[in-house]
This record gives C-alpha cells, sequence and structure tokens, in this order.
C-alpha cells in the first residue's frame, strides 16, 4: 500500500541518519480518519543523499533476490 511504502522510505532515511516525517495532506486525513491519496515526507536528507539511498536500497533487493 501507499502507506506502506511511506512507512518503508522513513525507515529507511532514519536508519542512514537522517531525520524523516509524513507530512502535508496525508498527516491531516489519518488523523480525520481517512484513507490519504498520496503521502509526503518531510527529511532533512538531501536529494542527492535520497537518491543514492534509494539506489542501495535497489541493489540490497537484486542481491537478496540473487542469493
Amino acid at each position: 500500500s501507499p502507506r506502506d511504502a511511506a512507512i518503508k522510505i522513513i525507515r529507511a532515511l532514519r536508519d542512514a541518519g537522517h531525520e524523516a516525517l509524513l507530512a502535508g495532506g496525508c498527516v491531516r486525513d489519518e488523523l480525520l480518519g481517512l484513507h490519504p491519496k498520496d503521502y509526503d515526507i518531510a527529511t532533512d536528507a538531501t536529494p542527492k543523499r535520497v537518491i543514492e539511498l534509494r539506489s542501495e536500497e535497489h541493489t540490497s533487493e537484486l542481491q537478496s533476490r540473487s542469493v
């Protein structure tokens, strides 16, 4: 689900030492018991670092599938 994907990204950012939180309308919708259409994430990681982490994640996923 989109929520699970957002939580996975937040965990990866935090595991790498960054701050990361859900932000925007998804927070409001969750508090109101609604189903958000999308999830925004606020982080102190630079865009370059987010791309690096994403590349590292895909590489480890590929390696674990190959084993």
